[in-house]
């Protein structure tokens, strides 16, 4: 009896353990639960569709890895401010190879498909998950939440500029009052807590949105101009103007702050007084008429 009795309690809690690590696995993989593990192939040859999708293990012990990695800050995801801007930098210029063009080429390809297809649906998404305050969320997640908000602005006012007619498409969907709630709300956590590489960054977003901003005034499309003049009301001339363009400035000391930070300020200064300057115009003409 004593021996089976022991049998029963080994088992039980077999059965247990492994309902427990049932549990730790599930949660593991439920933080990105609303993003498929499909990618779909097409063969050049054949023109045969396939689709490849990511084990459950495989992505366990890939969040189980990149969580163990992050406890050591060299590790950690963008360290540091925005430094693509070839205008922000005194690295003299060089002439780029086969090599860089075919790869610039292929990132370039890579960003038209996803801003046209897959940038909307999954911003939706993310901003729902901080709309909601999930979580799901970790503490940097805002942060690179925010640089890929940044790459796609800026890549997109970059490869645009001689582009007649243009209008943001999917770029939109983060362009709206939350969106822009969301990261002048950081600006001030982040400096609070003297997070100075995030306050970078928050502000280089900002800049980004508000030559977006600028572009979506002087659009030809309706909705997209009509939508900017909303976003200008909310942020310059409410009751309580959303801005911290005047705090950013008055906050900015010297030997603090990054060469980018203080480029972005300067950026976002001149793009902000076009944008007051362009409206009191238009609002004059239409009080003259």
């Amino acid at each position: 009896e004593n021996q089976s009795n022991g049998n029963k309690k080994t088992s039980m809690l077999k059965a247990k353990l492994q309902q427990e690590q049932m549990q730790k696995r599930s949660v593991a993989s439920s933080r990105h639960g609303h993003f498929g593990g499909t990618w779909q192939m097409q063969s050049k040859t054949s023109g045969k569709t396939s689709y490849v999708a990511a084990s459950k293990k495989s992505l366990t012990n890939s969040v189980t890895n990149t969580t163990a990695q992050r406890k050591n800050r060299k590790a950690e995801p963008f360290i540091g401010s925005s430094k693509a801007l070839l205008s922000y930098s005194r690295k003299a210029y060089t002439e780029d190879g086969p090599a860089t063009r075919k790869a610039n080429a292929s990132l370039h390809k890579f960003c038209e498909r996803f801003v046209q297809d897959c940038y909307g649906p999954v911003m939706k998404s993310l901003k729902n998950e901080f709309r909601r305050d999930s979580q799901r969320l970790e503490s940097g997640d805002k942060v690179v939440f925010f640089r890929i908000v940044w790459f796609f602005s800026q890549w997109w006012r970059t490869c645009h500029t001689t582009t007649a007619n243009k209008t943001l498409g999917q770029l939109i969907f983060t362009m709206d009052v939350f969106t822009f709630n969301l990261v002048l709300t950081a600006t001030e956590s982040f400096f609070a807590h003297k997070q100075h590489a995030h306050l970078a960054q928050a502000v280089a977003l900002y800049t980004e949105m508000a030559h977006l901003l600028l572009e979506m005034y002087q659009s030809k499309d309706e909705t997209e101009s009509l939508m900017a003049r909303g976003l200008l009301d909310r942020l310059f001339y409410g009751s309580e103007p959303m801005d911290r363009l005047p705090k950013l400035l008055s906050r900015w000391a010297p030997g603090l702050a990054t060469r980018e930070y203080l480029c972005d300020l300067v950026a976002l200064t001149h793009v902000s007084l076009k944008l007051l300057e362009l409206n009191q115009k238009d609002s004059q003409a239409a009080l003259d008429k």
